[in-house]
């Protein structure tokens, strides 16, 4: 499956700047029934020749992709537009690409065997590997640090965002290990081709092997992995199924003729997706396993990725193409999710299920205390009283607090995603802030040695910055966070506790909901209704979600009770194991 990617020369010529040709489009059926429209995005010679490789998004919103024989990393904004920005190293064979936690893209040199780190300036940095080692496909670990496999040599690669190196030995035959993703547990999976198997490895480097059953004519050779919205693992096999694997180790496979050359992602719809290259199609498998072919693509496919806005991103390795297609709703959709206590999500409306904790079987070590989505919603964040994050769907795992080994001070309240989904915020009581992936560090309470009035209750984040909001309604604004007001300010005391903080979309405002449903708006913020006004809320109210056009929002209950003001319909209620503890688009 990788062999077009090993050796080879690149062209000496540089094209730094190029426009992309949007041609013709085929389209298919999803299992939803709306139309699967290919975008073709031609890339112009002399980029076509020396076809694009593998795939990501990055913080800023564009794809960015390697190509295979080129000494450039290629940038694709949504409307089309590429860049090539040049790498330094000749003929390195640029491979896997991921997003970093720093908000970098991070590849590998095949070749060259180095990592490889570019900001969205297009700002490459470059850290050698051992002579041989051949790494060939990267991931963001939960730990902070980005895990890469290496064909090279029987070892596992990790790499933290300043460069240091380690490595950790994965015993068996033949070459090394092929795709590597981090799992909904916190772990590192990946696959051995050769070896029909994949393993899991914990972040200090304990190593568990799981085999794959033959299934059919083909050698079991599992290819690329990913994790699914479902909490398991997802692995393109090269005799020709599609397997699914729980962080317990079960192992189910569904027969797919085009698994063959796979590479798989999990797409904003809710179910995995496959670029495949024998044949050359676009596949949609359901987390049920159902398998539909939703387009012939143009030639062999490369790697697939979650893009904004709904959409998927491919790369076309012959005749060389980036394209894209359309998988869901394009616009302001309604819909929430909440989040109990034990970790059951609850999705209304719009929103997708993308997998829970009692699902997966994991009971967390503390209650759960916050959920944040994807800016998308295409996948969301738990995160827990100690400190722990559980992410799925196309959330990224960008650390936790128990995997830095850090115990807070006094228990996490809340979690805010940046507005790019990059990374995250946890705030404690106390007010101190600790940022993961992307995510700024723009100060805190504790930083200040600010014992606020009250406790902190939750974090909402804007671009640059975040406000901290106290169960008295006082508000902390850091960074580019603007100061619209606050409860104690307006020379008022709450009817109940402050129990949440909201943002409007722009950033320009912010909500605060009471404990009996009073709602506090500031800024832009405007006032559409509390449960107070609406007869009461029948249980202590946790959360405030607005429309994506601000002009309403829902209210959420611990006993799985909503209301809707302003322009939010009404979507039900929920039935939670636990009491539900908060809100999210």
């Amino acid at each position: 499956m990788v062999s077009m990617r090993v050796g080879g020369r690149r062209a000496a010529t540089t094209v730094l700047v190029c426009a992309a040709l949007v041609g013709m489009s085929f389209a298919g059926v999803n299992p939803a029934g709306a139309a699967v429209v290919v975008v073709h995005h031609t890339l112009p010679v002399p980029d076509r020749t020396v076809q694009p490789a593998y795939i990501a998004k990055g913080a800023d919103g564009n794809l960015w992709f390697t190509y295979s024989f080129r000494q450039d990393i290629g940038r694709i904004t949504p409307a089309g537009v590429v860049t090539d920005f040049p790498t330094p190293t000749f003929n390195a064979s640029d491979n896997g690409i991921t997003a970093g936690p720093d908000g970098a893209l991070w590849f590998v040199e095949y070749q060259g065997d180095k990592i490889a780190r570019i900001t969205t300036a297009g700002v490459v940095t470059e850290f050698a590997l051992a002579a041989g080692r051949h790494p060939q496909l990267i991931t963001a670990g939960p730990d902070g640090a980005l895990w890469f496999t290496e064909q090279g040599a029987r070892l596992i690669g990790r790499i933290t965002t300043s460069g240091s190196v380690s490595e950790f030995a994965i015993p068996g035959a033949g070459r090394g290990a092929e795709g590597i993703a981090a799992g909904s547990d916190g772990k590192l999976w990946f696959t051995d081709p050769v070896n029909g198997r994949i393993g899991k490895l914990t972040t200090s480097g304990s190593l568990t092997y799981i085999a794959i059953p033959h299934h059919g004519a083909g050698a079991v050779a599992p290819g690329t992995i990913a994790a699914g919205p479902d909490g398991a693992l997802w692995i393109a096999d090269d005799q020709q199924t599609i397997d699914r694997v729980t962080t317990a180790g079960v192992v189910t496979e569904f027969t797919d003729g085009a698994a063959f050359a796979g590479n798989i992602t999990a797409g904003p719809d809710g179910a995995l997706w496959l670029a495949s290259g024998s044949p050359s199609e676009l596949q949609r498998i359901s987390t049920s396993g159902v398998i539909t072919k939703e387009a012939t693509l143009t030639g062999q496919g490369g790697g697939i990725v979650a893009g904004p806005n709904n959409s998927l991103w491919f790369t076309i390795l012959n005749p060389g193409e980036v394209d894209s297609v359309s998988v869901g709703p394009t616009g302001p959709t309604q819909g929430f999710r909440t989040a109990s206590t034990d970790g059951g999500v609850y999705n209304f409306g719009n929103d997708v299920t993308h997998g829970s904790l009692p699902a997966l079987g994991i009971h967390p070590a503390r209650p759960i205390v916050g959920i944040a989505s994807t800016p998308s919603g295409n996948g969301y964040w738990l995160a827990g009283a100690d400190g722990a994050v559980y992410h799925f769907g196309a959330a990224g795992s960008f650390g936790s607090l128990p995997a830095l080994h850090v115990t807070p001070a006094k228990p996490i309240v809340g979690i805010a995603s940046t507005p790019s989904g990059n990374g995250y915020w946890l705030v404690g009581a106390d007010g101190a802030v600790y940022a993961f992936g992307g995510a700024g560090y723009f100060g805190s309470l504790t930083a200040l040695h600010i014992t606020p009035s009250k406790p902190i209750v939750g974090i909402a984040g804007t671009a640059n910055g975040y406000w901290l909001a106290g169960a008295d309604g006082g508000i902390f604004s850091f960074g580019a966070a603007g100061y619209f007001g606050s409860v104690p300010g307006l020379h008022l005391t709450p009817a109940k506790p402050i129990t949440s903080i909201a943002p409007t979309s722009t950033g320009n405002g912010y909500w605060l909901a009471g404990a009996d449903g009073g709602v506090f708006a500031f800024g832009g913020a405007g006032f559409h209704g509390s449960w107070p006004g609406a007869g009461g809320a029948p249980a202590p109210a946790e959360g405030l979600q607005p429309t994506p056009n601000n002009a309403g929002y829902w209210l959420t209950a611990a006993n799985g009770a909503t209301a809707h003001f302003g322009n939010a319909t009404n979507l039900g209620n929920a039935a939670p194991s636990s009491p539900v503890t908060a809100i999210a688009r």
